[in-house]
Protein backbone atom coordinates (compact mmCIF):
# COMPACT_ATOMS: atom_id res chain seq x y z
CA UNK A 1 0.00 0.00 0.00
CA UNK A 2 1.33 3.62 -0.85
CA UNK A 3 4.89 4.34 -2.42
CA UNK A 4 7.77 6.47 -1.79
CA UNK A 5 8.90 9.22 -3.86
CA UNK A 6 10.86 12.41 -4.93
CA UNK A 7 8.82 15.08 -5.97
CA UNK A 8 11.51 16.72 -7.92
CA UNK A 9 9.92 16.78 -11.05
CA UNK A 10 6.61 18.59 -9.39
CA UNK A 11 6.03 21.97 -11.11
CA UNK A 12 7.03 24.41 -8.87
CA UNK A 13 4.45 27.12 -10.71
CA UNK A 14 1.69 24.78 -8.92
CA UNK A 15 2.33 23.30 -5.92
CA UNK A 16 -1.09 24.02 -3.74
CA UNK A 17 -3.53 21.19 -3.31
CA UNK A 18 -6.44 22.36 -1.89
CA UNK A 19 -8.48 19.61 0.10
CA UNK A 20 -12.00 19.81 0.83
CA UNK A 21 -12.84 17.28 3.87
CA UNK A 22 -16.67 16.53 4.50
CA UNK A 23 -17.05 14.74 7.58
CA UNK A 24 -20.77 12.65 8.24
CA UNK A 25 -22.81 14.83 10.85
CA UNK A 26 -22.58 11.90 14.13
CA UNK A 27 -18.55 11.64 13.09
CA UNK A 28 -18.48 13.94 16.16
CA UNK A 29 -21.46 12.58 18.68
CA UNK A 30 -22.74 10.44 19.78
CA UNK A 31 -21.24 8.05 16.81
CA UNK A 32 -18.17 8.14 18.34
CA UNK A 33 -16.31 10.98 20.57
CA UNK A 34 -14.59 13.92 19.97
CA UNK A 35 -10.95 11.51 19.83
CA UNK A 36 -12.03 10.60 16.55
CA UNK A 37 -12.29 14.07 14.76
CA UNK A 38 -8.81 14.65 16.55
CA UNK A 39 -7.09 11.64 15.12
CA UNK A 40 -8.90 12.66 11.71
CA UNK A 41 -6.89 15.73 11.82
CA UNK A 42 -4.38 14.43 12.52
CA UNK A 43 -3.73 12.40 9.79
CA UNK A 44 -4.48 15.30 7.40
CA UNK A 45 -2.03 17.56 9.14
CA UNK A 46 0.86 14.73 8.54
CA UNK A 47 0.05 14.43 5.34
CA UNK A 48 0.29 18.26 5.41
CA UNK A 49 3.58 18.03 6.83
CA UNK A 50 4.88 15.47 4.47
CA UNK A 51 3.48 17.27 1.35
CA UNK A 52 6.22 20.43 2.57
CA UNK A 53 8.67 17.88 1.96
CA UNK A 54 7.86 17.18 -1.33
CA UNK A 55 7.90 20.80 -2.37
CA UNK A 56 4.24 20.65 -2.21
CA UNK A 57 1.81 23.03 -0.19
CA UNK A 58 -1.27 21.42 1.30
CA UNK A 59 -4.56 23.30 2.30
CA UNK A 60 -7.80 21.65 3.99
CA UNK A 61 -10.60 23.23 5.05
CA UNK A 62 -13.38 20.93 6.95
CA UNK A 63 -17.30 20.65 6.49
CA UNK A 64 -20.43 18.50 8.24
CA UNK A 65 -22.65 17.00 6.28
CA UNK A 66 -25.44 18.05 8.68
CA UNK A 67 -28.70 17.29 6.63
CA UNK A 68 -28.63 16.52 3.46
CA UNK A 69 -31.63 18.59 2.18
CA UNK A 70 -29.48 21.00 3.25
CA UNK A 71 -26.23 20.29 1.58
CA UNK A 72 -26.32 21.51 -1.33
CA UNK A 73 -25.77 24.98 0.41
CA UNK A 74 -22.99 23.57 1.98
CA UNK A 75 -21.55 22.54 -1.93
CA UNK A 76 -21.99 26.17 -2.99
CA UNK A 77 -19.74 27.15 0.18
CA UNK A 78 -16.85 24.12 -1.11
CA UNK A 79 -17.26 25.45 -4.91
CA UNK A 80 -16.71 28.73 -3.88
CA UNK A 81 -13.73 27.72 -1.66
CA UNK A 82 -12.23 26.15 -4.78
CA UNK A 83 -10.99 22.85 -3.89
CA UNK A 84 -8.98 20.53 -5.75
CA UNK A 85 -9.86 17.33 -4.18
CA UNK A 86 -12.79 15.96 -1.87
CA UNK A 87 -11.86 13.39 0.78
CA UNK A 88 -15.42 12.23 1.85
CA UNK A 89 -17.33 10.78 4.89
CA UNK A 90 -16.32 7.37 5.70
CA UNK A 91 -19.02 6.26 6.34
CA UNK A 92 -20.89 4.89 3.14
CA UNK A 93 -24.08 5.74 3.50
CA UNK A 94 -22.97 9.66 3.73
CA UNK A 95 -19.85 8.90 1.05
CA UNK A 96 -22.74 7.44 -1.47
CA UNK A 97 -24.92 10.51 -1.29
CA UNK A 98 -22.00 12.71 -2.72
CA UNK A 99 -22.51 10.95 -6.25
CA UNK A 100 -25.09 14.06 -7.13
CA UNK A 101 -23.04 16.57 -6.38
CA UNK A 102 -19.08 16.45 -7.75
CA UNK A 103 -18.87 15.68 -11.17
CA UNK A 104 -15.23 16.65 -12.35
CA UNK A 105 -13.27 16.51 -9.08
CA UNK A 106 -11.77 13.34 -7.66
CA UNK A 107 -13.90 12.82 -4.20
CA UNK A 108 -12.18 9.61 -1.92
CA UNK A 109 -12.76 8.20 1.14
CA UNK A 110 -10.46 6.47 3.46
CA UNK A 111 -12.82 3.69 4.89
CA UNK A 112 -16.03 3.79 3.06
CA UNK A 113 -16.64 -0.32 1.94
CA UNK A 114 -20.24 -0.80 0.68
CA UNK A 115 -19.99 -2.80 -2.55
CA UNK A 116 -22.07 -0.16 -4.87
CA UNK A 117 -19.44 2.28 -4.89
CA UNK A 118 -18.00 -0.05 -7.49
CA UNK A 119 -20.47 1.62 -9.89
CA UNK A 120 -20.24 5.50 -8.91
CA UNK A 121 -18.89 7.51 -11.11
CA UNK A 122 -14.90 7.15 -12.12
CA UNK A 123 -13.91 10.50 -9.84
CA UNK A 124 -15.27 8.64 -6.83
CA UNK A 125 -12.90 6.03 -5.02
CA UNK A 126 -12.37 4.77 -1.85
CA UNK A 127 -8.96 3.41 -0.30
CA UNK A 128 -10.76 0.50 1.63
CA UNK A 129 -11.55 -3.14 0.44
CA UNK A 130 -14.95 -3.04 -0.95
CA UNK A 131 -17.61 -5.41 1.24
CA UNK A 132 -16.93 -8.82 -0.79
CA UNK A 133 -13.27 -8.77 0.73
CA UNK A 134 -14.18 -7.97 4.19
CA UNK A 135 -16.86 -10.91 3.91
CA UNK A 136 -13.64 -13.20 2.37
CA UNK A 137 -11.31 -11.99 5.19
CA UNK A 138 -13.90 -12.53 8.21
CA UNK A 139 -14.78 -16.04 6.62
CA UNK A 140 -11.11 -16.46 6.40
CA UNK A 141 -10.73 -15.72 9.75
CA UNK A 142 -13.60 -18.02 11.35
CA UNK A 143 -12.57 -20.95 9.37
CA UNK A 144 -8.55 -20.78 10.01
CA UNK A 145 -9.75 -20.06 14.30
CA UNK A 146 -13.05 -21.08 14.94
CA UNK A 147 -13.57 -24.38 12.23
CA UNK A 148 -16.31 -25.67 14.90
CA UNK A 149 -18.30 -23.04 15.76
CA UNK A 150 -21.41 -21.59 14.28
CA UNK A 151 -21.96 -17.87 13.57
CA UNK A 152 -25.16 -15.14 14.42
CA UNK A 153 -24.60 -11.67 12.93
CA UNK A 154 -26.09 -9.02 14.42
CA UNK A 155 -26.58 -6.27 11.48
CA UNK A 156 -27.99 -2.86 11.39
CA UNK A 157 -30.62 -2.46 8.27
CA UNK A 158 -29.95 0.92 8.50
CA UNK A 159 -26.21 1.09 8.10
CA UNK A 160 -26.30 0.15 4.46
CA UNK A 161 -22.64 -1.16 4.17
CA UNK A 162 -23.45 -3.20 7.14
CA UNK A 163 -26.83 -5.40 5.67
CA UNK A 164 -24.36 -5.33 2.29
CA UNK A 165 -21.36 -6.71 3.88
CA UNK A 166 -23.86 -9.24 5.68
CA UNK A 167 -25.06 -10.93 2.52
CA UNK A 168 -21.71 -11.01 1.17
CA UNK A 169 -20.58 -12.97 4.32
CA UNK A 170 -23.83 -15.07 4.54
CA UNK A 171 -22.83 -16.38 0.88
CA UNK A 172 -18.95 -16.74 1.89
CA UNK A 173 -19.77 -18.25 4.90
CA UNK A 174 -22.01 -21.27 3.92
CA UNK A 175 -19.71 -21.79 0.73
CA UNK A 176 -16.66 -22.34 3.43
CA UNK A 177 -18.76 -24.03 5.92
CA UNK A 178 -21.73 -25.60 4.81
CA UNK A 179 -21.90 -27.86 7.69
CA UNK A 180 -22.02 -25.30 10.10
CA UNK A 181 -25.12 -22.75 11.52
CA UNK A 182 -25.42 -18.81 10.53
CA UNK A 183 -28.16 -16.87 11.72
CA UNK A 184 -28.81 -13.17 10.04
CA UNK A 185 -30.63 -11.13 13.12
CA UNK A 186 -31.38 -7.29 12.10
CA UNK A 187 -31.59 -4.44 13.69
CA UNK A 188 -34.41 -2.35 12.78
CA UNK A 189 -34.30 0.66 15.99
CA UNK A 190 -31.52 2.47 16.67
CA UNK A 191 -32.18 3.33 20.65
CA UNK A 192 -30.77 0.36 22.11
CA UNK A 193 -31.24 1.13 25.60
CA UNK A 194 -34.71 1.56 25.34
CA UNK A 195 -35.63 -0.82 23.27
CA UNK A 196 -33.80 -4.28 23.57
CA UNK A 197 -34.82 -6.70 20.22
CA UNK A 198 -36.32 -9.25 21.43
CA UNK A 199 -34.64 -11.82 19.05
CA UNK A 200 -31.67 -10.83 19.48
CA UNK A 201 -31.80 -11.28 23.42
CA UNK A 202 -33.51 -14.66 22.76
CA UNK A 203 -30.93 -16.35 20.37
CA UNK A 204 -28.54 -18.91 21.80
CA UNK A 205 -24.69 -17.91 21.55
CA UNK A 206 -23.47 -20.86 23.05
CA UNK A 207 -19.96 -21.97 20.78
CA UNK A 208 -20.69 -19.25 18.37
CA UNK A 209 -18.83 -16.45 17.05
CA UNK A 210 -20.61 -13.15 17.11
CA UNK A 211 -20.35 -10.89 13.78
CA UNK A 212 -21.55 -7.53 14.53
CA UNK A 213 -21.76 -5.57 11.46
CA UNK A 214 -23.26 -2.28 13.26
CA UNK A 215 -22.30 1.13 14.05
CA UNK A 216 -19.71 1.62 17.10
CA UNK A 217 -22.94 2.65 19.57
CA UNK A 218 -24.74 -0.37 18.66
CA UNK A 219 -21.53 -2.47 19.33
CA UNK A 220 -20.65 -1.09 22.60
CA UNK A 221 -24.06 -0.72 23.97
CA UNK A 222 -25.33 -4.49 22.71
CA UNK A 223 -21.89 -6.30 23.13
CA UNK A 224 -21.65 -5.86 27.01
CA UNK A 225 -25.39 -6.72 27.20
CA UNK A 226 -25.63 -9.56 25.39
CA UNK A 227 -22.41 -11.04 27.62
CA UNK A 228 -24.72 -9.51 30.84
CA UNK A 229 -27.78 -11.64 29.61
CA UNK A 230 -26.04 -15.32 28.47
CA UNK A 231 -23.70 -15.22 31.38
CA UNK A 232 -21.29 -16.67 29.48
CA UNK A 233 -18.08 -15.31 27.65
CA UNK A 234 -18.46 -14.28 24.44
CA UNK A 235 -16.67 -13.96 20.91
CA UNK A 236 -17.68 -10.47 19.20
CA UNK A 237 -15.89 -10.03 15.78
CA UNK A 238 -16.60 -6.93 13.77
CA UNK A 239 -14.49 -4.51 11.09
CA UNK A 240 -13.99 -0.65 10.51
CA UNK A 241 -17.82 0.23 11.00
CA UNK A 242 -17.12 -0.48 14.53
CA UNK A 243 -14.91 2.91 14.00
CA UNK A 244 -12.12 4.81 15.82
CA UNK A 245 -10.19 1.13 17.51
CA UNK A 246 -8.66 2.90 20.72
CA UNK A 247 -11.91 5.84 20.59
CA UNK A 248 -14.02 3.16 21.02
CA UNK A 249 -15.43 1.68 24.39
CA UNK A 250 -15.58 -1.94 23.38
CA UNK A 251 -13.80 -4.21 25.99
CA UNK A 252 -13.63 -1.29 28.67
CA UNK A 253 -16.93 -1.82 30.01
CA UNK A 254 -16.97 -5.14 31.87
CA UNK A 255 -19.35 -8.20 32.25
CA UNK A 256 -19.41 -11.09 34.99
CA UNK A 257 -18.12 -13.11 32.91
CA UNK A 258 -16.32 -10.88 30.46
CA UNK A 259 -16.37 -11.43 26.56
CA UNK A 260 -13.45 -11.04 23.85
CA UNK A 261 -13.62 -8.60 21.24
CA UNK A 262 -11.65 -8.94 17.61
CA UNK A 263 -11.30 -6.58 14.90
CA UNK A 264 -10.26 -7.46 11.42
CA UNK A 265 -9.07 -4.34 9.55
CA UNK A 266 -6.77 -3.52 6.64
CA UNK A 267 -5.78 -0.35 7.68
CA UNK A 268 -3.82 -1.02 10.56
CA UNK A 269 -0.89 0.48 12.37
CA UNK A 270 0.00 -2.64 13.18
CA UNK A 271 0.84 -4.11 9.98
CA UNK A 272 4.32 -2.96 8.43
CA UNK A 273 4.88 -1.04 5.09
CA UNK A 274 7.39 1.46 3.71
CA UNK A 275 4.36 4.01 3.67
CA UNK A 276 3.33 3.42 7.42
CA UNK A 277 6.90 3.58 8.48
CA UNK A 278 6.90 7.04 6.47
CA UNK A 279 3.78 7.82 8.37
CA UNK A 280 5.33 7.21 11.65
CA UNK A 281 8.24 9.31 10.70
CA UNK A 282 6.10 12.32 9.76
CA UNK A 283 3.99 11.52 12.60
CA UNK A 284 6.48 11.54 15.48
CA UNK A 285 8.00 14.78 14.04
CA UNK A 286 5.05 16.70 14.45
CA UNK A 287 3.40 15.41 17.51
CA UNK A 288 6.55 14.57 18.98
CA UNK A 289 4.93 10.89 19.99
CA UNK A 290 3.82 7.81 18.46
CA UNK A 291 0.22 7.87 16.28
CA UNK A 292 -2.44 6.11 18.37
CA UNK A 293 -5.09 4.81 15.71
CA UNK A 294 -5.77 3.32 12.52
CA UNK A 295 -8.09 6.01 11.26
CA UNK A 296 -5.14 8.69 11.87
CA UNK A 297 -2.99 6.49 9.55
CA UNK A 298 -5.98 5.84 6.83
CA UNK A 299 -6.52 9.51 6.20
CA UNK A 300 -2.74 10.11 5.66
CA UNK A 301 -2.66 7.11 3.31
CA UNK A 302 -5.66 8.61 1.38
CA UNK A 303 -3.99 11.97 0.70
CA UNK A 304 -0.17 10.28 -0.06
CA UNK A 305 -2.44 8.02 -2.46
CA UNK A 306 -2.65 11.67 -4.48
CA UNK A 307 0.73 12.27 -3.93
CA UNK A 308 1.52 9.54 -4.95
CA UNK A 309 -0.65 9.66 -8.49
CA UNK A 310 0.74 12.72 -9.50
CA UNK A 311 4.68 11.94 -9.40
CA UNK A 312 3.59 9.34 -11.25
CA UNK A 313 1.83 11.08 -13.81
CA UNK A 314 2.80 12.07 -17.26
CA UNK A 315 0.24 15.54 -17.26
CA UNK A 316 2.74 17.85 -15.59
CA UNK A 317 2.08 21.53 -15.78
CA UNK A 318 -0.15 21.57 -18.67
CA UNK A 319 -3.43 21.86 -16.38
CA UNK A 320 -4.61 23.42 -12.85
CA UNK A 321 -4.08 21.37 -9.74
CA UNK A 322 -7.93 20.51 -9.96
CA UNK A 323 -7.82 19.10 -13.15
CA UNK A 324 -4.48 17.15 -13.07
CA UNK A 325 -5.46 15.36 -9.48
CA UNK A 326 -8.53 14.11 -11.49
CA UNK A 327 -6.89 13.02 -14.87
CA UNK A 328 -3.82 11.40 -12.53
CA UNK A 329 -5.20 9.56 -10.39
CA UNK A 330 -8.01 7.98 -13.06
CA UNK A 331 -4.55 7.28 -14.85
CA UNK A 332 -3.17 5.42 -12.12
CA UNK A 333 -6.79 3.48 -11.78
CA UNK A 334 -6.85 2.68 -14.93
CA UNK A 335 -3.64 0.78 -14.34
CA UNK A 336 -4.17 -0.68 -10.54
CA UNK A 337 -7.85 -0.37 -10.07
CA UNK A 338 -7.14 -1.15 -5.86
CA UNK A 339 -4.93 1.39 -5.60
CA UNK A 340 -4.22 1.36 -1.99
CA UNK A 341 -6.55 -1.41 -1.21
CA UNK A 342 -4.81 -4.39 0.47
CA UNK A 343 -5.93 -7.82 0.91
CA UNK A 344 -3.88 -8.30 4.13
CA UNK A 345 -5.97 -7.70 6.67
CA UNK A 346 -5.05 -6.91 10.99
CA UNK A 347 -6.52 -9.22 13.31
CA UNK A 348 -6.46 -7.33 16.64
CA UNK A 349 -8.03 -7.49 20.08
CA UNK A 350 -9.37 -4.28 21.45
CA UNK A 351 -9.72 -4.20 25.58
CA UNK A 352 -8.80 -1.55 27.99
CA UNK A 353 -5.38 -0.98 26.49
CA UNK A 354 -7.00 -0.46 23.03
CA UNK A 355 -6.25 -2.11 20.01
CA UNK A 356 -3.52 -5.33 20.59
CA UNK A 357 -2.19 -6.80 17.50
CA UNK A 358 -2.51 -10.71 17.43
CA UNK A 359 -2.25 -12.35 13.92
CA UNK A 360 -3.20 -11.32 9.73
CA UNK A 361 -5.65 -12.78 7.44
CA UNK A 362 -5.26 -12.70 3.74
CA UNK A 363 -8.50 -12.44 1.52
CA UNK A 364 -6.80 -13.49 -1.71
CA UNK A 365 -7.06 -16.97 -0.45
CA UNK A 366 -10.33 -18.76 0.57
CA UNK A 367 -10.07 -21.19 3.66
CA UNK A 368 -12.72 -23.56 4.85
CA UNK A 369 -13.73 -24.99 7.91
CA UNK A 370 -12.14 -28.57 6.87
CA UNK A 371 -9.41 -27.46 6.46
CA UNK A 372 -9.08 -26.72 2.96
CA UNK A 373 -7.28 -23.51 1.47
CA UNK A 374 -8.02 -22.10 -1.81
CA UNK A 375 -5.34 -20.04 -3.30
Amino acid sequence: MGQLFSFSSFAKSNNVLKIAIILKNNNIVPYTSDRYVRFYKQGINTATYYGQSLGLSVESKYWVMADISRFSSQVKEINEWGPDLIIGPNYSNSFLLLRDYFKDILVLSAYANDQSIASLPSNFHTLNPLNETYAQAFTNYISKKHSHSGVVVIVDESCKSCYSLSKNFAESYKNACPKNTIKVLSLEKNDLENTIQPRVFEESYENKIILMLTTTDDAITLIPMLSEYTGKPLTFLGGDSWGSSIDSKLGRIKTREGYQTIHITPRSIKLNSAELNLFIKNHKDIYKQQALDNVTYAVFSTVNSVFVSLENCSFKDKENMKSRVLRCYLSQLSTTPSISRSNLFAVEKVDLNGATFIDTISSDKKYYCDGKINV
